[in-house]
């Protein structure tokens, strides 16, 4: 997870502006009821964090990235934030209920960070990961998503997002459960155009890379959106899966 830190060396500040937050429905699936003790691994600036703390848990945010955890702080001044990694928390054994990864599994060395999770839960605790992924149902966000994947040759639409091709946690855990939640979210169209570049292909590639990418992405939006003016909204639509295994 350590790869995380260079690449998020810079730009807490967009992420939390560009990213997307989670649908009630998908974060009602992590934890239900109030008083779960939760660690939020690789919580980023604090969008799945402070979800999960509006529904009365107690959260510790792990994140190695300082410029991530400095945005967190400064959106959630009370939270407990530590500069651990999935694979290395730092946390006590058995000191947890639920441990979250949202958008950020693919960071991790899966083996390891199913340890590490298996290590802090308690008997019936839960490792889950929530993605945020364009739904590749709708034709014009496949366009669009084609284009902000330009640079990964193998890269294909699915119903998964590629979720299940970045690996099952290690540890003693049973099978996983999935869930999926379709939803819609409003994004000005220049914010769209700029998602892309808070995207961890787009910030671990080279600068002709990043500039082929911006390139087709503008291209992608012309087809679609050729009239329209930047600050028009476009409704962006998402699907959530929600990934849950049980500890034994």
């Amino acid at each position: 997870m350590t790869r995380l830190v260079g690449s998020f060396a810079e730009g807490g500040d967009d992420y939390e502006r560009l990213r997307p937050s989670y649908p009630d429905a998908a974060v009602d699936l992590l934890a239900p009821g109030r008083g779960a003790d939760v660690v939020d691994v690789g919580a980023g600036t604090g969008k799945l964090t402070r979800l999960l703390m509006a529904r009365g848990h107690r959260v510790r945010a792990v994140e190695p990235s300082g410029a991530m955890r400095e945005t967190l702080r400064r959106a959630l001044p009370g939270v407990e934030v530590l500069p651990g990694t999935g694979e290395a928390t730092g946390l006590p054994q058995g000191s947890a209920d639920l441990v979250t990864y949202a958008q950020s599994w693919h960071w991790t060395d899966p083996e390891r960070a199913g340890v590490e999770a298996a290590r802090l839960l308690r008997p019936g605790g839960v490792l889950a990961t929530v993605w945020n992924m364009f739904d590749d149902t709708v034709p014009w966000m496949v366009d669009v998503e084609r284009a902000m994947h330009s640079s990964e040759r193998a890269w294909q639409p699915g119903p998964d997002g590629g979720v299940a091709a970045r690996g099952e946690p290690g540890g003693t855990f049973g099978p996983r459960r999935r869930d999926l939640v379709r939803w819609t979210d409003t994004v000005a169209l220049d914010d769209l155009r700029l998602v892309v570049r808070t995207r961890s292909y787009y910030l671990e590639g080279t600068v002709a890379e990043r500039r082929d990418i911006d390139h087709e992405v503008e291209q992608a939006l012309a087809r679609h959106f050729r009239d329209a003016p930047g600050g028009q909204s476009v409704e962006v639509p998402y699907v959530t899966t929600v990934d849950r295994y049980a500890r034994g």
